[in-house]
């Protein structure tokens, strides 16, 4: 964009910013006008800079940062304060993405997450039981998408935590044995039954113990359309 190089990568909510100005861009509904200022973006983000600086990315995994921090994205739904925070911006972001599909055929799927890892540390209970928090997180979502005006057509990609397939390996299955709860499976069996329900997954070893096309089959026996996103 000639007026401001960053407008393609803002994320920021109309209402966060000061609404004075005018935008008569199509993306109106939802940038606001200070979507050029790169310190509202991951770039501008010290802490998201360093947590990303060259090995860093590999620890994150035990840091109490991201314990403390994924457990409470996926309860925010439930929680008054960060349904504010996080949950209902996110909530307008996928919106904006659902509807960029309408525009654009190369758009196969909004994918929510990509890899959500495991959360929840010290506090083991929550640990085992944070599938069903992710898989509840999502009904939430898929929730306030069904009430979207103007309607969402576009399909939408899952990912299980890690981007795993339940039955991958012992270690998965493990996490699996929690479940999912009516109001998550509720949800997600009316995106299904539009055809618009897509599993994202990925293969590593570890933690998969399976070969990829055993993985493969393990995917397809969800009955919904499946994608292998990442392998290696």
């Amino acid at each position: 964009d000639s007026r401001d190089p960053w407008r393609a990568y803002a994320v920021t909510p109309k209402h966060m910013g000061d609404s004075s100005e005018d935008d008569s861009s199509d993306d109106e509904h939802f940038l606001g006008p200070n979507y050029g200022n790169p310190a509202d973006m991951t770039v501008g983000n010290a802490s998201v800079r360093m947590n990303n600086a060259d090995g860093t990315w590999s620890r994150l995994g035990s840091t109490a940062q991201l314990h403390n921090l994924c457990t409470r994205i996926y309860n925010s739904p439930f929680h008054e304060g960060d349904r504010e925070i996080f949950f209902e911006p996110y909530v307008e972001f996928i919106k904006y993405l659902c509807h960029l599909w309408d525009k654009y055929n190369n758009v196969v799927a909004v994918e929510f997450f990509n890899e959500p890892p495991i959360a929840g540390l010290p506090n083991l209970y929550t640990l085992l039981t944070l599938r069903r928090q992710l898989w509840d997180f999502y009904g939430a979502v898929l929730e306030e998408l069904a009430e979207a005006e103007p309607a969402i057509k576009a399909p939408v990609a899952l990912d299980d935590w890690t981007s795993s397939v339940p039955g991958e390996s012992c270690y998965v299955s493990l996490f699996a044995l929690s479940g999912m709860s009516s109001y998550a499976k509720e949800q997600i069996r009316s995106v299904a039954e539009q055809d618009r329900l897509i599993l994202s997954f990925h293969r590593y070893e570890p933690p998969c113990t399976v070969s990829f096309a055993e993985l493969c089959e393990k995917a397809k026996d969800l009955q919904v359309w499946v994608l292998a996103s990442r392998f290696g």
